[in-house]
Formats: structure tokens, C-alpha cells, sequence
């Protein structure tokens, strides 16, 4: 297993990868419901580390801190301090923070990918507290329509205490983020572009969850919501990573940085761009 924190230079921003767990989990053929047997042993022989002996996905799950010209933010906050349906393992993002040197109330915004439970679990902590409660929690407006009940709860809470912000098309924090939208795992999937002294990075949240989809953006996740169109924002992402814009932040990646290559026939990560 790789490092729990991964670090990435672009331009004048740190941006680290936190490891909040890593689960055995769903099964491969679950995952990908409407590919042959053939093409799973073919993901599996090809990413032989992302699949356990017993056909599960042995698969991470990121936030990113991002550092620089005065932020301290998070993309997305993992699983939280509540036991996981899928492996009962409680998340660990806070002492990964602490190892990083940046303690809950540094933050300053918290962007919010999609209302999934492994990007919204440490939004609120065991006594349904806000975690980070000097920051502006930012998600895409469709998500308050669309988020199942649990995480409902914790928008609702966020709303009640003036710390969710929602936006209808596009959200920037000043010139160096802005927002892209992706939708179909959930309708208002949102990813976010970082870009500094000419390099790029696109936090893909759950556009794309595992690597194998780098070379078939057609192979659909079960859990998407709109498949159809699922296909398409992977499509419209990899001709812009192809193209040489820059890097992809993957939450559910065993190395979280990736950049692809024009002829996407494989990733290659790092540590530094720009």
C-alpha cells in the first residue's frame, strides 16, 4: 500500500491526497454489472493490485486538501467517523490533517463533489456537529433534489447552521478554481479545476472510480445514476486529459494522481507539475 498522504506540486499550490480508508469493495462483477467475464480478467490481470483474491475492489477512498494563495480547503471528507456499511472501518481524515499540520477549524472551504456517504462522512462529527466549522461547504444545486436520506440529513443540518452554499451552474473561488460539470454517477456530479502558473488539475470525485475506465470510459459503474450520460462526462474527460490540459485527482485510485497519456493506453503518476 502506497503512503496515506501523496503530495502534488502544481504551480503555486500544494495539493495532498488523505487517505480516510481503503475497503474491499463492491465485488468486480457488481462494480461492473454489463461487462463480460472475459473483460473482468482482463481488469484483473491488468490492475492486479485493485482486485482482491475474492473478487472484491480493493479500493481507497481520497479527500484532497488543497494549500495556497491564502485557502485551505478540502474536495470532498471520505467515509467519517461512522463505521462503514460496506467493511465496518471508520475513517481516519482528521489525523491524516494533523499529519498534514492543518487542524479542522484552518479550513476554509469544503467543496463538495456529490451527496455520496464516502464524500460527505466527515462533514458532521459523532455528536452531528459540523467538523469544519469555519468553512463554506459548496455543492451543486441538483444534489439537494437528488441525495438519499442520510445524506439529506447532514445537507439540511449544514443549511440550518449558514454553512452550505449551493450554486445552479458554475462556482469559482477567485482565478484559480472553477467548477465543471459532470454529471450521470449522481445528476448534479460536479468536478473542480485548480489550474496555477499553467498546470492543471480536474478532481474528478466519482466521474471516474476506478483506472481500468481510463481506457473504457464506456464500462459503466453499477451505483451511476444515469448511465448514458455517465459515459458520456467520462468521455468528454478523457479528451480533455488526452489532450495534454493536465492532471486528474482520483478519489477511488490507488495513486490518486494520474495523468493520461495522449494515447491512453496507460496513466502515469507524480508528484510535480508546472
Amino acid at each position: 500500500m502506497i503512503s496515506t498522504i501523496i503530495n502534488l506540486r502544481l504551480g503555486s499550490y500544494t495539493v495532498s491526497a488523505l487517505r480516510d480508508l481503503q475497503e474491499h469493495f463492491p465485488r468486480v462483477r457488481d462494480a461492473f454489472p454489463d461487462v463480460s467475464n472475459e473483460e473482468l480478467t482482463q481488469l484483473t490481470r491488468q490492475y492486479p493490485a485493485t482486485v482482491t483474491p475474492d473478487g472484491f475492489l480493493d479500493s481507497p477512498t481520497f479527500a484532497f486538501l488543497i494549500r495556497g494563495s491564502g485557502q485551505t480547503m478540502l474536495v470532498d471528507t471520505g467515509m467519517g467517523p461512522r463505521p462503514s456499511p460496506f467493511s465496518g472501518q471508520t475513517g481516519t481524515l482528521l489525523s491524516m490533517l494533523s499529519d498534514a499540520g492543518v487542524d479542522p477549524p484552518d479550513i476554509t472551504t469544503v467543496f463538495l463533489t456529490h451527496a455520496h456517504p464516502d464524500h460527505l462522512g466527515w462533514i458532521l462529527d459523532l455528536k452531528m456537529q459540523p467538523t469544519f466549522a469555519n468553512a463554506r461547504h459548496v455543492i451543486n444545486r441538483r444534489e439537494l433534489g437528488s441525495a438519499p436520506p442520510p445524506a439529506r440529513l447532514i445537507l439540511d443540518l449544514l443549511q440550518k447552521q449558514n454553512l452550505l452554499e449551493s450554486f445552479e451552474d458554475t462556482w469559482t473561488l477567485g482565478e484559480t478554481l472553477q467548477t465543471v460539470f459532470t454529471p450521470g454517477h449522481t445528476p448534479g456530479h460536479t468536478s473542480l479545476l485548480l489550474h496555477s502558473d499553467g498546470a492543471q488539475l480536474l478532481f474528478l470525485g466519482d466521474a471516474l472510480v476506478h483506472p481500468v475506465q481510463l481506457q473504457h470510459p464506456e464500462w459503466v459503474m453499477g451505483l451511476d445514476h444515469d448511465s448514458q450520460q455517465a459515459i458520456h462526462t467520462r468521455q468528454e474527460v478523457m479528451a480533455w486529459a488526452s489532450a495534454g490540459h493536465g492532471w486528474l485527482a482520483a478519489t477511488h485510485f490507488q495513486r490518486p494522481f494520474v495523468r493520461a497519456e495522449a494515447s491512453l493506453g496507460r496513466a502515469d503518476s507524480g508528484n510535480s507539475a508546472g
